[in-house]
Order: structure tokens, then sequence, then C-alpha cells
């Protein structure tokens, strides 16, 4: 963990529920992932076999304050950013986009019936749709090796399945799989 400070970021959940524990809240809870932050989302095969886009860990969820996965999400934005070079201003942007997106979702999910929200996801094509609007912006050069760079995830988030994690996280005793 100490090889930046996105890597420390990722292991310390339970810090930061300490320390948001003690900031005011809306008193609104939820069941929380409990460790959003952006490695714990991603590209993978639903049981649909439609590539979809979510969070793919749970491992530290626990009921609590809507307001900790997002504040943890956009740290998390923030920290990467910086990880990978990008500017101070352009990872302020990035975690202001995620947080206006989450609220403009969350509106939109609010005025929905209960099976509507139950089938709300973000698919491949809507993911496809966004970059390739943004790198046609940027010029055909752009655009084709955006094309390039999705073909290239999806064909393997394609390979990242429920069965295929059931493999990896679960054995057969006595006839009957167990984790």
């Amino acid at each position: 963990m100490s090889s930046s400070a996105f890597a420390y970021y990722r292991g310390s959940a339970a810090v930061m529920a300490y320390d948001l524990a003690q900031q005011p809240h809306t008193g609104g809870r939820t069941q929380l992932c409990g460790d959003a932050h952006l490695s714990n989302f991603g590209l993978y095969g639903s049981p649909e076999r439609d590539l979809v886009f979510d969070v793919n860990d749970f491992d530290e969820t626990l009921p609590g304050p809507f307001e900790w996965d997002v504040k943890r999400l956009a740290a998390s934005i923030v920290l990467a950013a910086q990880d990978r070079g990008f500017k101070k201003k352009e990872a302020r942007s990035a975690a202001v986009a995620a947080c206006e997106t989450y609220r403009e979702i969350i509106q939109r999910l609010a005025g929905a019936g209960n099976l509507q929200v139950w089938y709300a996801k973000v698919d491949a094509s809507m993911i496809e749709e966004r970059a390739l609007a943004q790198a046609r912006s940027m010029g055909r050069k752009q655009e084709k090796l955006a094309r390039a760079r999705l073909d290239q995830i999806f064909g393997k988030a394609r390979t990242k399945t429920s069965a295929r994690a059931a493999g990896k996280l679960t054995e057969v005793v006595n006839g009957k799989r167990r984790f």
C-alpha cells in the first residue's frame, strides 16, 4: 500500500469509514458498497449475457449514510487521477462530473417504479456511445483509437462472468458448492 496514495486508499475503507462517521450526514441509511473506489467498478458479463458497468466488489458492504460511498468514490477519482499524472484541475473535474452524474441518476430513479430501478443499468452500448462521441470531437484518428481500445476492453470484460467468479471463489465439498 506504500506504492502510492491511491494504493493506500484502496485498502483503507475502515479508516475512511471511521473518519466519515465523525462528520455530519443526511441521516438516510442504505446498504453501502462500503468500499466505493474507482478500482471496484468495472465491466462484466451479466447473467443475461449483457456487458454492464457496475460495482464489482462487495467485501466491505455495510449499512450507512449514502454519502459515504459517494465521498469515497469522488476521493478515489482524485487520487487515481493524480496517480496517473493528471493535473489537479482535471482530477477535480472528473470527481465533480462523477458526483453530478450520481445526482442526476438518483434523481431520475427516485421517480421510477421498483421494477424500473431493479432493471436500471449502464451497459456497454452507453459507454461506447459516450466514448466514441468524445473521441469523434477530437478527430478521426482519436475515434479510431477509441474504437480499438473499446474492442479490447469489451473483449476482456466478456470473460468476466458470475460463472467464472463462482469457479474461482468456490469449491465442491461433498457434492455441494461452498465458498
